[in-house]
């Protein structure tokens, strides 16, 4: 069967615990929406309620939690071939709680998995739940690694920890949004990353 090329990259991930008929794929890509987002745009903000599972297939997006005083803290980044959501609003189906809003830090594609799409792998694919229970698994070990590694106390740690997971990053980011996640000013980014280059 010939699969749209924009569905490639989920149907590998979404194929890889369980197996699926032609007809299956079929009938579930036909719930997808592909969706393309300009740099700046939110993807996720407070206070809606999320209702897709967001697949990346390129471009690079921030979450970002808004602190005290207006302040925002990235909390992480997510690039190619990653999911990105609000995962209590999704599974919920309820307005978005946290403080917490995903933007678009280039032009980005980006494939929507509606809920109701994953509701109809559950009924209607063998081992549909084990499907769910991975993807779940997966994203939450992802996430809450992106999460511990923005509050490592050492720069230098989350510096490395962010340049292991993105090779590219300093391509196509600002030295000052690198900062911002590290949490430092751009002048002592630029210090630590000659010092990570002596080290």
């Amino acid at each position: 069967m010939q699969l749209h090329s924009s569905f490639t990259q989920l149907m590998k991930v979404f194929s890889a615990p369980i197996q699926w008929t032609d007809a299956q794929v079929q009938n579930f890509t036909g719930q997808l929406i592909v969706k393309k987002y300009k740099k700046g745009e939110f993807l996720l903000q407070p206070p809606q309620v999320c209702e897709h599972l967001f697949f990346i297939n390129s471009g690079f997006c921030k979450a970002c939690i808004k602190e005290e005083k207006g302040r925002s803290r990235i909390i992480y980044f997510s690039g190619e071939n990653e999911f990105t959501t609000d995962m209590i609003s999704f599974l919920a189906a309820a307005p978005m709680q946290c403080n917490i809003y995903c933007k678009a830090l280039e032009h980005m594609e980006v494939v929507l998995v509606p809920r109701t799409a994953l509701e109809w792998i559950y009924e209607n694919v063998a081992e549909g739940n084990k499907l769910g229970r991975v993807l779940y698994r997966q994203y939450a070990m992802v996430k809450m690694q992106d999460m511990y590694d923005s509050y490592r106390p050492d720069p230098l740690e989350r510096y490395k920890s962010l340049v292991l997971k993105f090779p590219d990053i300093e391509q196509r980011l600002s030295q000052k949004l690198i900062a911002s996640y590290l949490n430092i000013t751009p002048e002592y980014f630029s210090m630590l990353k000659a010092k990570n280059k002596r080290s």
